[in-house]
């Protein structure tokens, strides 16, 4: 069993480098992934199965430092490092979804001839359930910020149209279908495309208060200058999945709003 875990993570490993090298990903990502890669490696060597499940959940749970830039926007209003947290963690998941589903198709060729076909079947659910739980963990923030995830995938197609004009182009050139200067001018469009797409585009956090007030059926149909008043007594949060916002019981000293 863990032979054959450790083979699919050395695979999942392969293609996060294979996404870098594409540029299909950027370098803090990448080494983000290689990381989650490494410490997932290294747990299953030590506790094999157990710890391949617990360094999965690890990989899927919001860290200390997310918590941290979740704290800094609560008490001081600045979002910048929360948005970034948060841009990243999607497309680090995204990653490993598409990366998870890429050796779900493969990965039996190489597994099948090293373990037991029973020890295939199992590792077969822990990889679907692998690919299962990413893909909510992307749906929950596709979800969220819908406008964001179309902006990234549009951009991700663009630059995986980009890599195969840019081999077409190499390959007309090899074959002396077309000259040099054709060849650098084309290069140096693709290049001036590629080079905008790699910006990674700003996540709106949705966290203006008077934006949240608009979103609520008791204060939608005010006024516009009374909305604005009621913006300026709330202090808007984030808040994650499975955090504890308010206890049955407690004393209340402020009032909820649950935007979306």
């Amino acid at each position: 069993m863990k032979i054959g875990l450790l083979a699919i993570l050395g695979q999942e490993r392969r293609g996060y480098l294979d996404h870098y090298a594409s540029g299909h990903i950027a370098p803090h990502i990448a080494r983000e992934l290689l990381s989650i890669s490494d410490e997932m490696l290294e747990s299953t060597k030590v506790s094999g199965p157990k710890g391949w499940k617990e360094s999965h959940e690890k990989t899927l749970s919001f860290n200390w430092q997310f918590r941290l830039t979740m704290y800094i926007q609560r008490r001081s209003g600045i979002d910048r490092f929360l948005r970034n947290h948060i841009a990243s963690r999607f497309e680090r998941l995204r990653t490993m979804r598409v990366v998870a589903l890429e050796v779900s198709e493969v990965w039996g060729q190489d597994v099948a001839s090293l373990v037991d076909e029973r020890i295939v079947e199992r590792l077969k659910r822990l990889l679907d359930d692998r690919v299962k739980q990413i893909g909510k963990a992307v749906t929950a923030i596709r979800l969220q910020y819908p406008d964001y995830s179309k902006d990234l995938e549009q951009r991700y197609l663009e630059r995986c149209t980009i890599r195969q004009e840019r081999a077409s182009y190499t390959q007309m050139h090899q074959e002396a279908i077309i000259g040099g200067d054709v060849y650098s001018s084309l290069e140096n469009e693709l290049d001036a495309r590629d080079g905008k797409l790699s910006i990674q585009p700003r996540l709106d956090l949705g966290l203006k208060p008077i934006d949240l007030v608009a979103k609520v059926p008791m204060f939608e149909k005010l006024a516009a200058d009374q909305q604005r008043n009621i913006a300026r007594l709330l202090r808007p949060s984030l808040s994650i999945p499975g955090e504890r916002v308010i206890t049955e019981g407690d004393t209340g000293d402020c009032m909820y709003f649950i935007s979306s």
